[in-house]
């Protein structure tokens, strides 16, 4: 059975489950990497664009007082 995002959000957020993180991402990057590559039509581009945005996704998701909230959907907030 597959996780809900919120609750590999929750395992990576309060447990520090890195591997909860890493099924969020394998969970979405076909979207997230075909919405960037819509945007740019560039794979180089897109790729570069798709790492910035994991890393601005860790920061955020972070930081107590980052723009996270549980309140949406995860893929909604990152896109």
């Amino acid at each position: 059975m597959q996780s809900s995002y919120e609750a590999l959000v929750t395992a990576y957020l309060e447990e520090g489950d890195e591997d909860a993180f890493r099924r969020l991402v394998e969970r979405h990057q076909d979207r997230i990497f075909g919405y960037l590559m819509g945007m740019v039509k560039d794979r180089a581009t897109a790729n570069d664009i798709f790492q910035d945005t994991f890393v601005r996704v860790i920061n955020a998701m972070q930081d107590p007082d980052g723009a996270y909230s549980h309140e949406g959907k995860w893929l909604s907030w990152v896109m």
